[in-house]
């Protein structure tokens, strides 16, 4: 049973959201599609090449979702790519590239206060415990295993100055990418998934059902999927700014309460066909 202090927690945090003002709409409008090749190119070029034994080492391992902060796994690389980001970066760059498969499944991605965190986790989709958690706010960064799994012990990172911080995931050149991924309002989030070799089905959604109510979006300022073919996938309640399509093939199951702004290929395949 939910306390009574619990449900007054959540009640205020609902009455906070619903009252804050929303002006992503205004910034979205404001895009400048002309700078769209640079805006790309500005996240590409964050990731270094790779040498040729790294990459051969990648080709085989398939990298799981979550694991132990010691192993290697798509969250732990997020932590490990927040720890030793510079001061006040504008980017978080996470190097996913080359391995044979990638498991985005279950990562959730949040920005709520320490006030309303404890009532946003019983209202979202981490109360069904499968999901990882990545909370990043102006005091610290908490993180936090699936509750059915417990591999870690939850835990707070102080980079108050990550607060404003883009998470770019660079995927290219896997065989295959899978899995779902929930963000709350605010949260800034590429990803780069250039010739992945065989087509990926990725959802991209809205943290919960009330934030899906009270139609919060997220902006995903870049996804480039060249050369790649994304299927039956999901992307709602997101700001899609800058979108490499070239040479891909998109087929999305759902695109809900999206927008979607500026394309390398006017003419090609858009995520509403």
């Amino acid at each position: 049973m939910i306390s009574k202090k619990l449900l007054t927690l959540i009640f205020i945090s609902l009455i906070i959201q619903s009252c804050s003002y929303n002006n992503l709409g205004d910034r979205f409008k404001k895009t400048d599609c002309n700078s769209s090749k640079q805006e790309i190119d500005s996240r590409l070029n964050l990731f270094k090449e790779l040498s040729k034994k790294e990459l051969k080492r990648r080709k085989n391992i398939k990298l799981p979702s979550v694991s132990s902060l010691e192993d290697e796994s798509v969250f732990s690389k997020i932590i490990n790519a927040i720890k030793n980001s510079p001061k006040n970066s504008e980017y978080i760059a996470v190097d996913l590239r080359g391995y044979k498969d990638v498991d985005l499944t279950n990562i959730m991605i949040s920005n709520e206060s320490d006030f309303t965190l404890t009532p946003y986790l019983y209202s979202s989709k981490y109360s069904q415990g499968f999901f990882s958690l990545i909370n990043i706010n102006d005091s610290s960064i908490t993180i936090a295993p699936p509750e059915v799994l417990k591999i870690f012990k939850p835990q707070k990172i102080y980079r108050p100055d990550l607060i404003q911080s883009e998470i770019v995931l660079n995927v290219s050149n896997a065989e295959t990418i899978f899995g779902n991924m929930k963000f709350s309002k605010d949260i800034k989030f590429s990803l780069i998934a250039d010739n992945i070799k065989n087509p990926f089905r990725l959802d991209l959604r809205e943290a919960s059902n009330m934030q899906f109510n009270l139609n919060r979006k997220w902006i995903m300022p870049v996804y480039s999927l060249e050369n790649s073919s994304i299927e039956h996938s999901k992307i709602t309640t997101a700001f899609v700014q800058f979108i490499n399509n070239k040479n891909s093939k998109i087929s999305l199951k759902k695109f809900y309460k999206s927008l979607d702004k500026c394309y390398i290929e006017d003419s090609a395949n858009k995520f509403r066909n």
